[in-house]
């Protein structure tokens, strides 16, 4: 468990790096891409301002000039159609064309731009779709350009600074938090795992306790209850169709499934004998008691569907509401065998205990009609082995065994 908080808590630690690192990086690339496009955008309004007047010219001598005092190596306009117009290469283009390919030409109102760096030096690499621009007559032509020239190198090694000293901050944040939070919340967080044992302890001695009374005054020992509950628990878990939540449920439902009979007479509920019929439907509500005692406890009622469907039979024929088959809660399904596996080998006012091999051929008998016939094939399978790890141990011995099982299951309530 502690693994498992502290990996979640690892990971929420890098989550909340990699989104830091992640913030910093957009500002950085926001940052260089304005610094960017304002540097074209300015380069740009200078070279149209000197662009010659006609498609059919070359550059002029004067723009030849400009294009040499702004330093730009290599440029190229286009006409509306991609056809070249003008094309400018500077001395220093030479050692750079091999290395600095040219982009090809966008859709029309799109632009492509990337930095580049050759011999220390950065160099924007650029090309534009066909747009609409006023030459210097002030007449409007459509234009695309192509080309290449020089950024501030200043700028831009600021700019990466301040990156990498904001990367280095986040990491550092990250470093402190790591060193001097994290062991204190594992600090916190055991205290709170400690007081969460305490806590599951007490609610198990107080179902054990409740359980235990209700037994102990059916039939004068609390060994039954704490039987029915592991077996109950060792037939969920072979069964492999219950989540751990359910499973903690259904020992909750063993624990209480008789609480209802606090409310029944002695007379009736320690009766040697067969109970008369208005005897039988006395005892019969003691369902109905027990689901009203749990049911303003939310954490007991829980139990309740173990509770309202352990006298219920497969075919129908139980009570109190005489539910058929999977109609009837799977908890109370399970519950019920174990329960009656334990009430065959226990000694009662009215009865001899039965041995193993009878107490199993009488549940496979009565798959279909009172059981779950898949449950109790799987009961039939385990039985020998729980039925020897119950045999002869003493109450204390088998509290101490169940509290052991019980506790991982208890804790997911």
């Amino acid at each position: 468990m502690l693994l498992s908080f502290a990996l979640r808590i690892a990971v929420a630690y890098l989550i909340v790096i990699a989104l830091m690192l992640a913030a910093v990086y957009q500002q950085h690339h926001s940052r260089l891409e304005d610094y960017v496009n304002q540097r074209f955008a300015d380069v740009m309004t200078e070279v149209r301002v000197h662009l010659s007047t006609e498609e059919s010219e070359t550059v002029s001598e004067e723009m030849g000039e400009v294009l040499q005092q702004m330093q730009i190596p290599y440029l190229e306009a286009y006409d509306g159609k991609g056809r070249l117009l003008h094309a400018f290469a500077s001395q220093s283009w030479t050692a750079l064309k091999e290395d600095t390919p040219m982009p090809l030409l966008p859709k029309r109102g799109k632009k492509d731009l990337s930095l580049v760096e050759r011999g220390g030096t950065p160099y924007l690499r650029f090309a534009t779709g066909p747009a609409e621009i006023i030459n210097p007559l002030g007449k409007p032509v459509t234009r695309a350009f192509r080309g290449l020239f020089p950024v501030d190198g200043n700028s831009i090694r600021r700019m990466r600074e301040h990156y990498t000293n904001a990367l280095w901050l986040v990491l550092a944040t990250g470093a402190v938090f790591a060193l001097a939070l994290f062991p204190m919340i594992l600090f916190y967080y055991r205290q709170l795992r400690r007081k969460n044992r305490e806590l599951i302890r007490s609610y198990f001695g107080t179902v054990s306790a409740l359980g235990s009374a209700v037994a102990q005054r059916d039939s004068g020992t609390s060994s039954h209850s704490y039987r029915v509950t592991h077996y109950t628990l060792r037939l969920a878990e072979a069964l492999h169709c219950c989540s751990e939540k359910h499973i903690a449920n259904i020992i909750l439902g063993a624990y209480l499934h008789d609480i209802g009979k606090i409310g029944i007479p002695d007379h009736i509920l320690l009766k040697p004998g067969r109970l008369s019929d208005e005897e039988f439907e006395l005892m019969k509500s003691h369902v109905e008691r027990g689901l009203e005692i749990v049911r303003h406890v939310t954490w007991l009622s829980k139990a309740g569907r173990v509770i309202a469907g352990h006298h219920e039979k497969y075919d129908g024929s139980g009570y109190p509401k005489g539910l058929r088959g999977s109609a009837i809660p799977l908890e109370a399904r399970i519950f019920s065998v174990a329960d009656v596996f334990d009430a065959l080998g226990s000694r009662r006012p009215y009865k001899e205990p039965m041995a193993l091999d009878a107490s199993l051929a009488y549940l496979k008998s009565h798959a279909g009609t009172h059981f779950d016939p898949e449950i109790v094939a799987v009961f039939i399978r385990i039985a020998p082995e729980i039925y020897r790890e119950t045999l002869n141990r003493t109450e204390e011995e088998l509290e101490s065994m169940l509290q052991k099982e019980a506790e991982p299951y208890i804790s997911r309530l």
